[in-house]
């Protein structure tokens, strides 16, 4: 949205759990949505010292990776492991899945295409 102008006002009611404000923004909506096209990569991880995780992120976005998660999951056994979800754009696809296969203990990497 392109901003026109934006107002405020406060009106003369005194509530008590809440102060009487109103904030106001006028604008026009773009013609077209930009959108990127980005890349998820996912891999769980449960025989990793997590220690090392931060150092993987660190170089994920040292090589372009835009946000990197870890959520923890319960793996075969009942292990808890740790699940590394990366956003990329799309030509850093495999360069970030060579990284991850060689800096943790992943043996694979899902990847599907998204867009924002």
């Amino acid at each position: 949205m392109e901003i026109r102008s934006i107002g405020y006002g406060a009106g003369s009611k005194d509530f008590a759990d809440m102060p009487n404000l109103l904030r106001l923004v006028l604008g026009e909506t773009a013609e077209t949505l930009q959108r990127d096209e980005i890349v998820v990569l996912e891999t769980n991880i449960d025989d990793m010292n997590p220690e090392l995780l931060g150092f993987l992120m660190e170089r994920l976005f040292e090589k372009g990776a835009l946000d990197v998660t870890f959520s923890p999951l319960q793996m075969k056994k009942n292990r808890p492991g740790t699940q590394v979800t990366v956003i990329t754009p799309c030509d850093k696809r495999d360069e970030l899945a060579r990284l991850i296969l060689s800096e943790s203990t992943a043996i694979g990497v899902r990847y599907y295409p998204a867009s924002g």
